[in-house]
């Protein structure tokens, strides 16, 4: 009788709003400690203002996806302001970003869709929402993602918008602990 083979279970680790210059470079540092790949919905603002951030994202074998340029609510803009938002943080990125979007706060509606339809970009949400961005805790965040994580689970995290202290603090419990549970983490859009 030969040993059961685990099937390797797939995460999907994804960070909206960055990249920051305090935040990222240490999700970063931490990925790589545990050998694992994410998806980076930047803002195209932030990624004008840090190039080298971005550089360092696709050196690691990351994955840069859309989250707009400014971050507005994009169900409340008209079609051309959408597709600016959508457009200039595209251009931005280059062909070696990914073709997938994540709207401000989730937030979409048709406009939002036929926006990025005729961009060529593919909207992905979350289905696992860690809440990091309220600032609830370490504890809290490592509750919710533990509660909710699945095999193909994609998890919303941030790396800017404020501290994520709480975010790398749960992420150094949860990499190794998810890990050894025979989860592999992937990078989204690949």
């Amino acid at each position: 009788m030969q040993p059961t083979q685990v099937r390797d279970k797939v995460v999907y680790l994804t960070f909206d709003d960055g990249p920051d210059p305090i935040w990222t470079p240490k999700i970063l540092a931490l990925l790589a400690q545990h050998h694992a790949q994410a998806t980076f919905f930047v803002l195209g603002r932030n990624a004008q203002a840090y190039p080298e951030i971005i550089e360092q994202q696709r050196l690691a074998g990351h994955m840069l996806a859309n989250h707009s340029w400014s971050h507005p609510d994009l169900t409340q803009l008209n079609q051309a302001s959408v597709i600016q938002e959508l457009n200039s943080t595209q251009a931005l990125l280059g062909a070696t970003s990914s073709n997938c979007f994540r709207p401000p706060y989730g937030k979409h509606n048709q406009q939002t869709t036929a926006s990025a339809d005729q961009l060529g970009l593919r909207m992905v949400l979350w289905d696992v929402d860690s809440a990091d961005w309220k600032q609830p805790g370490t504890e809290e965040i490592v509750a919710r993602i533990r509660s909710q994580v699945r095999d193909g689970a994609v998890v919303l995290l941030h790396d800017g918008g404020g501290s994520r202290q709480q975010t790398i603090e749960a992420l150094e419990i949860l990499l190794p602990e998810l890990a050894a549970q025979g989860y592999r983490f992937v990078a989204a859009c690949s």
